[in-house]
């Protein structure tokens, strides 16, 4: 699945710079360190995904634009959470594009991390 293109331009313009909301250009691979935890936890138990769906729509997801249903901030260590309203579906991106982890939550969930990290501010 192709995971660079038009979607690499979330909200960024015509040279998808990154901004206050977005801190990759766009997202190429999934952070390798800790892949196993997070499929074993969010993809495979909670998706119920395979190894590469879960690596595919992870980035896909993060690549995507969606301006009217996305919503996202960077954090002081330049990691973008952004989270789909309408899906649910959250990622946690590094500002080299790697996603660090992808899964389903709630919208007040991801509402209690900007408020903690804006009461860190």
């Amino acid at each position: 699945m192709p995971t660079k293109g038009k979607s690499n331009l979330y909200g960024r313009g015509k040279r998808g710079e990154p901004n206050e909301h977005i801190s990759y250009k766009y997202s190429k691979i999934f952070l390798q360190g800790d892949f196993d935890r997070h499929y074993y936890d969010h993809g495979q138990s909670e998706m119920g995904l395979s190894k590469d769906q879960y690596r595919s729509r992870a980035i896909s997801f993060a690549n995507e634009v969606d301006r009217v249903n996305h919503v996202s901030f960077v954090n002081d260590k330049g990691l973008t959470i952004k989270y789909s309203m309408r899906t649910s579906e959250i990622a946690m991106v590094t500002k080299e594009g790697n996603v660090a982890t992808y899964f389903k939550t709630s919208i007040k969930e991801y509402e209690r991390w900007k408020r903690d990290y804006e009461r860190r501010k």
